[in-house]
């Protein structure tokens, strides 16, 4: 039973690596995600995946005790976009999207200019593919809901403003 549970973990893993690795190729990261598999025991401290740069491998370890962590190796925009690919990872192993609401909470900030566009366009084939229930972005960056606009144009979108010194915002 122990054989058939690893068995369909190193599954999952695996399924996860490659539907990140895609996301992030997408994307154009300098990285990729790589040995992934599942935590050997409940004590284990061995890393569940590790970061390819180019020919570079690196063991991540949450631990600040090793030479590389994330800390130390990913910027913040990298953690962003790999936490983002992981999300989308997730929804795409998960299925039955039609029948889901996506909520995204400001999903790029610290994303440059060119990762920000390649993101709306990775979201618009993301949405056409899927068709989500409904997909619900909160930004409050101008240039991203300007993107957004340009790139997504068929759906709807607002403008929450805040009024200061008034009781309530307004929506355009």
């Amino acid at each position: 039973m122990l054989l058939a549970k690893n068995k369909y973990a190193e599954s999952i893993f695996s399924t996860y690596e490659v539907e990140v690795n895609n996301v992030l190729k997408d994307l154009q990261a300098d990285f990729q995600l790589i040995d992934t598999k599942p935590k050997s025991g409940l004590r284990s401290t061995a890393p569940l995946f590790g970061i390819c740069f180019g020919n570079q491998k690196i063991a991540l370890s949450a631990d600040h005790d090793g030479i590389q962590h994330f800390g130390n190796t990913l910027s913040e925009s990298d953690k962003r976009l790999l936490a983002f690919s992981f999300f989308i990872a997730c929804l795409k192993a998960q299925g039955n999207i039609q029948n889901k609401i996506i909520v995204l909470d400001d999903p790029l900030s610290s994303l440059d200019a060119e990762r920000k566009l390649r993101t709306v366009n990775l979201l618009k084939t993301f949405i056409s593919t899927t068709k989500p229930q409904q997909l619900i972005i909160l930004t409050h960056e101008q240039s991203f809901f300007a993107l957004l606009n340009e790139h997504i144009p068929q759906h709807k979108s607002f403008k929450i403003v805040y009024n200061p010194g008034a009781t309530t915002s307004t929506i355009e």
